[in-house]
């Protein structure tokens, strides 16, 4: 059995369509590319090409994965964040746009200094620190901490991938347990959501993505003021501690930096108008 690239195209396309997939003819392009190893472009200018039974079955065997709701971030073991392709597995959070505020505020924050120490917490596949490192002119320090090891092992192939190993170390902590040192800047991405929210998220993400990295206690809050509370001990004077909150967490998070001796608080907002991220100084 052999088909054209044109005639599998237009298969998996009907296929990814019928069951609702949000970007069919992206996703079609993306699986054909990744089991060729072709671009795109070569996709397109190539439609007559053939396309055998082996390869077909390689490129079935995702299909069918991905219509039963496997992110194809997963199946296809990569995800772009900040224009950067990054691999992924299924123990780390799917990189998602919002979180590119992390990395544009931290850059902001530091962006003419010299030698700064950072510690990107919870850091999962290490896309926001690495991001902030290849962005910054002064390349600083990086500290990547996650509670899973499994994790980590993502975060280290990216490391390697980006080549900033030597500028960077990995410990494996819950939050700062293990965090023996002082910043000048924290970023975290933490588990934000409440249980509530967590069972109507929609099924890619809940029945996929690392729970632990996304439910916490106190109606969502818990780590991000376990964090907040206890990151006065982890940085320098004048540090900054950016955070990625929940979208109704605004105003509860924002009082508890005040409460705990922070100011220059920043609340950010991503694109469609959600406040998604909140930056602050800590002063003794």
């Amino acid at each position: 059995m052999t088909l054209t690239l044109a005639e599998v195209f237009k298969e998996i396309f009907k296929t990814l369509k019928s069951k609702q997939i949000e970007n069919p003819g992206l996703e079609t392009n993306m699986i054909i590319s990744y089991v060729l190893k072709m671009s795109n472009e070569k996709i397109f200018i190539q439609k007559e090409r053939r396309v055998y039974k082996k390869t077909l079955n390689k490129i079935y065997n995702l299909i069918n994965k991905r219509i039963k709701g496997v992110p194809v971030a997963y199946l296809l073991k990569n995800a772009y964040f900040y224009s950067n392709k990054f691999f992924v597995n299924n123990n780390v959070l799917i990189p998602r746009p919002e979180t590119e505020l992390l990395v544009e505020q931290a850059c902001e924050s530091i962006k003419n200094k010299k030698d700064q120490q950072i510690l990107d917490l919870c850091c999962g596949s290490g896309c926001v620190g690495i991001s902030i490192y290849r962005k910054l002119q002064h390349k600083p320090q990086i500290v990547f901490s996650d509670i899973s090891r499994e994790a980590l092992r993502v975060c280290k192939k990216n490391l390697m991938r980006f080549r900033i190993k030597k500028n960077s170390t990995i410990i494996q902590s819950d939050l700062f347990h293990k965090i023996n040192k002082k910043f000048n800047l924290i970023v975290c991405n933490p588990p934000y959501i409440n249980y509530r929210d967590f069972l109507n998220l929609e099924k890619s993400i809940k029945n996929y993505e690392p729970k632990k990295a996304l439910v916490s206690t106190q109606n969502g809050t818990g780590h991000l003021k376990k964090i907040i509370k206890d990151s006065k001990k982890k940085l320098y004077e004048d540090g900054i501690l950016i955070v990625e909150i929940g979208y109704d967490q605004s105003n509860e998070i924002e009082d508890f930096f005040k409460k705990h001796g922070f100011n220059d608080i920043v609340v950010l907002k991503d694109l469609s108008g959600i406040k998604r991220a909140i930056s602050a100084k800590w002063k003794k």
